[in-house]
């Protein structure tokens, strides 16, 4: 069986378990996890730690003999190590969620993600001063959408309290956020 050559392996073997440790330095709530993890990537830029993403692969590099194992397995060709082969249906199910993943890999759905955006936008109102219509919308984004232009114009005209096309006035209801 072939030894992995990682950096942590190689350190081992080379300057011996003894001389590393490993501690725990802080505890969380499990939600808070990742954005603790990458919190201590940043400030202590571990030298062993070869991902610098937390909860993310980004940055690993499979061995060819992994590379080659995956791609039999992808191809639906019989594959030892990997047991059954997945029918067509269910392989298109995976892709569907492979493709609603977020960076660290958890699974979001058009749902999901509605609802996080919503927690972390901003209320904004608009006023079609013409009208009088008001129309409020959930994030900066909604409110783009709606004005058929970007959210980066929409934070522009909020912050300076202009109108927008002359008839748009644009409120961010959350301004304290």
């Amino acid at each position: 069986m072939k030894k992995r050559n990682s950096s942590i392996y190689s350190a081992l073997i080379k300057y011996g378990y003894s001389n590393f440790s490993l501690e725990i330095i802080e505890y969380c709530e499990p939600s808070q996890v990742l954005e603790r993890e990458q919190f201590y990537i940043d400030l202590l830029n571990p030298t062993y730690n070869i991902l610098k993403i937390a909860g993310s692969k980004f940055g690993f590099k499979h061995t060819d003999e992994t590379k080659e194992l995956i791609r039999t397995a992808s191809s639906g060709e019989k594959n030892p190590f990997f047991g059954k082969n997945h029918s067509e249906e269910t392989r298109a199910l995976m892709s569907v969620a492979q493709k609603n993943r977020d960076k660290s890999g958890f699974i979001k759905t058009i749902e999901h993600r509605s609802k996080i955006s919503k927690s972390l936008g901003h209320k904004i109102k608009i006023i079609d001063v013409i009208t009088n219509t008001v129309v409020i919308l959930d994030t900066i984004g909604e409110a783009a959408k709606y004005l058929e232009s970007s959210p980066t114009t929409v934070r522009r005209y909020i912050k300076n309290q202009t109108l927008f096309k002359g008839k748009y006035q644009i409120i961010n209801l959350d301004s304290n956020k």
